[in-house]
């Protein structure tokens, strides 16, 4: 069983690596996420320890692991370069009102 900190590294250089990633997302099944992880389980606490790591990194964990079965690793430009492209239109509907963009 690895560490939080030996995901985390595990987790950048497959980032890195540019294998099976998309748009900046590296997408994970559960198995898949479980293999990296080492461990045969995995619980929300882990994915938000790991994701408060990642952030610190440029990262971000998407946890769709109970819902659509995979778990998504971001980076951080590549999260803002997507946010930027939305039309206006898409970022004012989904903004609540007292955000200010």
């Amino acid at each position: 069983m690895l560490k939080e900190a030996e995901i985390v590294e595990t987790l950048i250089e497959l980032y890195a690596s540019g294998d099976d990633k998309r748009k900046g997302a590296y997408k994970l099944s559960k198995d898949e996420f479980k293999a990296v992880a080492g461990r045969k389980n995995f619980d929300s606490r882990l994915l938000t320890n790991l994701d408060i790591t990642l952030a610190g990194r440029g990262y971000r964990l998407l946890d769709y692991a109970d819902t659509e079965g995979y778990v998504f690793m971001v980076g951080g430009r590549s999260l803002a370069k997507q946010l930027q492209s939305l039309p206006d239109e898409l970022i004012e509907e989904y903004t609540v009102d007292d955000e200010d963009w």
